[in-house]
């Protein structure tokens, strides 16, 4: 144009500043997707109970969790077809998380065959974005010691034997080294805490000295699989001898009894120490069952004891354990949960969970996020060079408990919407806004030159 830019520049100019329009945009909307999801998190209100049944069954990403099976293959399979987790023998449930709270063994027949189902669902589930938790029982722990007191005949014999039992449950046997590779002593999945017993708060000033969190859980979990590397006769010396690992004695997270027997106004303050210790708002526990076949909870619904006696060792009949059987389930955070009951038919088979929770705090994470999300969001919280660093690393396709340290006063429904902001997909979409907005600015400034030759040029051109 006479008398001002030239063309090339005016066009790499215009250019130059629609790529700077639209990253800025794309940084508002970012920040708009976050302030929205802050917003709704603060207002937010427990779902309807209506609506947290009419979605137990459905197939989207949920945390189920199940008490004592106790040797009963019939109905625990029963159950988790019913749950929409298994479906001829495979895994089913899509990205729903199941976890399984320990004692899969003694008093009933089955017990080698539900530990191998259990192991192939682990090794299914994360091919379609699931997961499995297996964490141990006190009687796992019984049958790695050799304590054979509560095993049925029929259960030794699918060994092979009394000696081939034993061998079997060895750290190098068939079942005790998976076990001791796959199983954990506690997990927190959102803002749950699952445990067979319980977790006392002395066992986390022993063992998780100045750790909270996910570092804390991490800390249990490798104790308890170092103390349980030893064979029988170690770990009969280490839980009877009074040796160094605490975790296996009656007041570990395999055995005691504190949270569901001591009266409420001395097990209450325990339990809300763990939780905060824990980052957690529930915590949901097998071991002590409850002999009428109910979900029971207690402490205002932040303690959840799910053995309600499935085992038809225990309940003598079918009918009996089909009534009996039951499990926990989790939607987004613990203020979503439900005690169900698949195999009821004459009964209710779903109760909403309420109770009276902590509030969030800030460094809680309750949504129910993936893995690849979790730590996309931690290393959005912590820039673009930490998201590029963990992406490089691997970290945003596999992981398991999401490291909440760093996240500063950002809420979970934040995080969440952090990680929704990180994931591909939004990257994808962010990309083609990108183009869109060039495109358009590109339209709009041919429009513009369309009018300025009709009209026989500009002020600058007289």
């Amino acid at each position: 144009r006479p008398g001002g830019t030239p063309n090339g520049a005016g066009w790499a100019g215009n250019g130059v500043a629609s790529v700077a329009l639209a990253l800025v945009i794309t940084r508002m909307s970012r920040l708009i997707l976050v302030a929205l999801f802050w917003a709704g998190h603060a207002r937010h209100t427990p779902p309807p109970e209506g609506a947290i049944c009419s979605k137990v069954y459905h197939p989207s990403r949920r945390v189920v969790s199940i008490g004592d099976l106790h040797g009963d293959f019939r109905h625990a399979s029963a159950e988790l077809e019913a749950l929409g987790l298994l479906k001829d023998g495979h895994w089913s449930g899509g990205e729903s998380v199941l976890v399984q709270t320990g004692d899969v063994v003694d008093r009933g027949d089955d017990g080698k065959r539900l530990l191998e189902l259990l192991f192939r669902l682990q090794d299914e589930a994360p091919t379609s974005g699931g997961r499995v938790v297996l964490l141990f029982g006190n009687h796992e722990l019984m049958c790695m010691q050799d304590d054979l007191r509560y095993t049925s005949p029929a259960d030794i014999e699918a060994y092979g034997g009394r000696e081939a039992f034993t061998e079997a449950w060895s750290p190098g046997g068939t079942i005790g080294r998976e076990l001791r590779r796959r199983n954990q002593a506690v997990e927190v999945i959102g803002d749950v805490l699952y445990s067979h017993a319980g977790v006392l708060p002395e066992t986390l000033r022993t063992y998780a000295t100045k750790a909270v969190g996910a570092d804390a859980v991490h800390a249990l979990n490798a104790e308890a699989r170092r103390a349980l590397q030893a064979d029988k006769d170690g770990l009969q010396a280490e839980t009877f001898a009074g040796h160094w690992s605490a975790l296996l004695r009656d007041d570990g997270p395999f055995w005691t009894r504190e949270f569901a027997l001591a009266p409420e106004d001395e097990a209450c303050p325990l339990l809300d120490e763990v939780l905060t210790t824990l980052h957690a708002r529930r915590m949901v526990v097998g071991h002590t069952p409850s002999e009428n076949g109910e979900v029971r909870t207690r402490c205002q619904g932040r303690l959840v004891l799910a053995d309600t006696l499935l085992s038809q060792a225990y309940t003598g009949s079918d009918d009996a354990s089909k009534m009996h059987a039951a499990a926990v389930v989790f939607f987004n955070h613990s203020d979503g949960a439900a005690a169900v009951h698949p195999l009821r038919q004459s009964a209710p088979s779903c109760q909403p969970l309420g109770g009276k929770l902590p509030a969030f705090t800030q460094q809680e994470v309750p949504e129910l996020l993936s893995p690849t999300a979790e730590h996309a969001a931690t290393a959005l919280l912590q820039g673009p060079q930490a998201f590029r660093g963990a992406r490089d690393s691997g970290k945003l396709i596999a992981g398991s408990q999401l490291d909440r340290r760093g996240t500063g006063p950002i809420r979970g429904g934040a995080l969440a919407g952090l990680a929704l902001v990180g994931s591909a997909r939004y990257m994808l979409l962010c990309s083609a806004a990108v183009v869109v907005i060039v495109l358009v600015a590109v339209c709009l400034r041919t429009r513009q030159c369309a009018r300025f030759h009709e009209k026989g040029g500009s002020k600058d051109s007289d």
